[in-house]
């Protein structure tokens, strides 16, 4: 992990370098002020992830086997259950026609789904089973700070882009929603039940912060005044976001196997829609600078 940040800072810092270089070489023979331009706006999108599992753990330990099942393995959904949601500002300065440096905090939800379930069979009497299915529903929110910088292509108004950069993420706090169904054969007849789902906080299952690389594409429309994009993003979490030191705190206010906390690190992707604002204009005629 150490590694590859040291990699990504790297390949990113000599980017930016080479984009500055390149602004230079395009904007030959133009002042300043008419060959950079600042944005600030607006945005809106949904994101959907996945859980890459590091370890696992269980709240309790078999001591005994027999004809009884108990199984807690946590079986996580994949991206297209876990859709969280965002909303955020956007600052970017643009040194160039081709190089635009991005910042874009939100106020980010990410949300991962697991299931996990207990069986009992009667020694015996094998008709006599009890089954329960837990779901299992956790909602994080973060204050996300994500730096990238783009490449942007030549167009009038049309103008496709690729994106790189990091961010860092920071935990405002942790839900947890369990509901709980099952059958129960073991009291004369068949009887499938659900119950009410229940939820509680887990904030403190988690680390305060989440740090990762980045990167993506998108596309922009010059209105005129207004720019307005569609962007994309992946998002490759470089740590566990579980806390190995509350491991075990909490997890009896819910109902089923599966409460403890394994060693989790996120896979985001992102889809988002907005707008950007020129801040500086021609002062001949009152119209924005266009990059």
């Amino acid at each position: 992990m150490i590694r590859l940040t040291v990699l990504f800072f790297a390949v990113f810092s000599f980017s930016i370098s080479l984009g500055i270089a390149q602004s230079h070489k395009y904007s030959r023979g133009k002042d300043w002020f008419s060959s950079t331009q600042g944005f600030i706006g607006v945005w809106a999108g949904a994101n959907a992830s996945q859980i890459q599992l590091n370890q696992s753990y269980s709240d309790f330990t078999l001591i005994s086997s027999g004809d009884e099942v108990i199984d807690d393995q946590k079986a996580y959904d994949t991206f297209s259950s876990n859709i969280g949601n965002e909303l955020g500002l956007s600052t970017a300065f643009s040194f160039s026609k081709l190089l635009t440096l991005a910042f874009s905090p939100s106020y980010k939800t990410i949300q991962y789904n697991y299931h996990s379930q207990f069986i009992w069979q009667d020694e015996e009497n094998s008709s006599n089973i009890l089954e329960h299915k837990y779901q299992h529903k956790q909602i994080l929110h973060y204050l996300s700070l994500p730096l990238a910088i783009r490449f942007k292509a030549y167009g009038k108004r049309i103008r496709p882009y690729v994106q790189f950069g990091g961010y860092y993420d920071m935990l405002i706090n942790a839900q947890k929603q369990v509901t709980t169904e099952g059958i129960d054969q073991a009291s004369g007849a068949q009887i499938s039940f659900t119950d009410a789902p229940q939820s509680t906080d887990i904030s403190q299952l988690y680390i305060r912060s989440h740090a990762g690389v980045m990167g993506g594409a998108g596309l922009s429309y010059n209105l005129g005044t207004m720019l307005i994009y569609l962007d994309a993003q992946y998002r490759y979490g470089l740590h566990s976001i579980s806390s190995a030191s509350n491991r075990y705190k909490g997890t009896r206010n819910l109902p089923g196997f599966g409460n403890v906390q394994d060693d989790l690190s996120i896979r985001n992707i992102s889809l988002s829609f907005g707008c950007y604002f020129p801040l500086k204009f021609l002062t001949k005629d009152f119209k924005p600078v266009i990059l």
